[in-house]
């Protein structure tokens, strides 16, 4: 009996033992699934931020005008390169840079009136035709007859609509965003390699100088002081031609072709129809207008596009985009501050630089958009021939709502106040307050009560200026 007790009593404890040991096993292995699910999550996020979306442009054939960026930006992750390495936090694309050595393989000089007459080593391809080498029959724009155009906007203010329309020129180069990769990396990396091999600091205390450097890169279309990271963002396939190198690059990728040789062979092709191209177009929310007078000294021709929307509509939109209504006051105060000193800045501008500063509201843009097109299109001295004009028609009266960053409306002239009837009272009157000086300076009213909110044939600005 004694015997058995014990054996009984050995069974019960290797029995708890089991049992305590399965239990921890259990924990732990709810530990490793959450801590897998965390890593999943936070790679999609990044993904979602910086990855080529080639899915996108595979299916519109040129943009991600009518998908929501959101839900498409995860679905191609092979074809983009890994952009921060763990050693020395520096983002590298190797020891071969852009526009030098392909396959070890030399060609004579490229010709010395391009922009990049600096490269001494050109690229052939089966030992017969330099990358470099141009169609004889093609003419160049030389610098000094190039027309640069900046547009300064604000988010959510209409300027992918802006961009858009002034791209449909077909002497036209359009680069959407440029500097987006260089501003959300700024606070993760210290430094990025260049496509000349080159070393560039990115920290956000660099920015401005940065910056000034990635966009006179696309001024001159001398690509040479670009990343990596910049030339291929996914936000490159808003823009006619620049699409077309992502499109080429992801091709050459889905091939075999290393990273770095997909960009150098697609590269050249890119910098070659920035070089054709009269106009060169850049969009950005990232140059706040007081850096804007050294473009100006550096580029006779360049000409200054200062998109304004009414705030409260910036703030709707904004909330819309985010699902959340957080941003109200927060976000008034901040791009209300903004605009103040945009609007101090671009009236200097309009003076010491005559003829070269437009303010452009998008609500003329969205209410009248052919008159206002027509107007952007003079002022920037580009063709507004019946093709563009049949496009705007197109895109601000049959196009869709409800994606991210779109160009394409059902309706712009019904979507441009469409806040008045979404936004409560009080969180208008939250931002009345918050840019009294604003509406001052750019013809803004204020509501007075509710009702005058609601009724939309009461207009809530005063003729416009400038």
């Amino acid at each position: 009996m004694v015997t058995t007790c014990h054996l009984f009593s050995q069974r019960t404890r290797t029995f708890n033992m089991d049992s305590y040991v399965l239990q921890m096993f259990k924990k732990r292995w709810k530990r490793v699934v959450l801590l897998l699910g965390l890593v999943i999550a936070a790679t999609h996020l990044y993904l979602t931020l910086f990855a080529v979306q080639e899915n996108a442009y595979v299916r519109e054939g040129r943009r991600l005008d009518s998908y929501n960026i959101r839900s498409t930006a995860s679905t191609q992750l092979a074809n983009f390169s890994k952009v921060i390495p763990k050693v020395n936090r520096v983002v590298s694309m190797g020891t071969d840079n852009l526009f030098y050595k392909v396959n070890n393989v030399h060609a004579p000089k490229r010709n010395p009136t391009t922009s990049l007459s600096h490269v001494t080593e050109g690229v052939s391809i089966d030992n017969e035709t330099s990358i470099y080498s141009l169609d004889p029959g093609v003419t160049l724009a030389a610098s000094s007859r190039s027309v640069q155009i900046l547009i300064v906007a604000y988010i959510r203010s209409g300027s992918s609509l802006t961009g858009d329309i002034l791209q449909q020129d077909p002497n036209s180069f359009y680069v959407y965003e440029p500097l987006h990769f260089t501003e959300k990396m700024g606070s993760k990396v210290k430094r990025v390699q260049l496509l000349n091999g080159k070393l560039a600091d990115i920290e956000r205390k660099q920015f401005p100088r940065r910056a000034f450097t990635i966009l006179s890169s696309y001024f001159d279309c001398d690509f040479s002081s670009l990343d990596f990271g910049t030339l291929v963002h996914g936000f490159q396939t808003f823009g006619n031609k620049t699409n077309e190198f992502i499109k080429c690059y992801v091709n050459q990728t889905g091939h075999k072709t290393p990273k770095r040789l997909a960009a150098q062979l697609c590269g050249v092709q890119l910098q070659e129809e920035c070089q054709r191209s009269k106009f060169r177009i850049i969009k950005t929310i990232r140059v706040p207008m007081m850096y804007v007078e050294a473009y100006l000294q550096k580029f006779p021709n360049l000409k200054v596009i200062h998109l304004v929307r009414d705030p409260r509509a910036q703030v709707n939109s904004i909330d819309l985009l985010a699902n959340t209504t957080k941003y109200n006051q927060g976000f008034a105060r901040q791009k209300c501050r903004a605009m103040e000193g945009d609007y101090h800045f671009s009236e200097q501008y309009r003076n010491r630089y005559p003829g070269r500063i437009m303010r452009l509201y998008y609500e003329d843009l969205a209410s009248n958009p052919i008159k206002t097109s027509r107007s952007l299109y003079d002022f920037t001295g580009m063709d507004f021939s019946s093709t563009v004009r049949d496009y705007i028609t197109g895109i601000t009266s049959t196009g869709r709502d409800g994606c991210a960053i779109c160009s394409k409306r059902a309706n712009s002239s019904e979507h441009v106040d469409k806040w008045r009837l979404k936004m409560t009272f009080p969180e208008v009157k939250l931002i009345d307050e918050q840019c009294q000086d604003v509406y001052e300076h750019y013809g803004f009213l204020p509501v007075r009560t509710e009702a005058e909110l609601r009724n939309r044939d009461i207009p809530l600005r005063q003729s416009p200026i400038g």
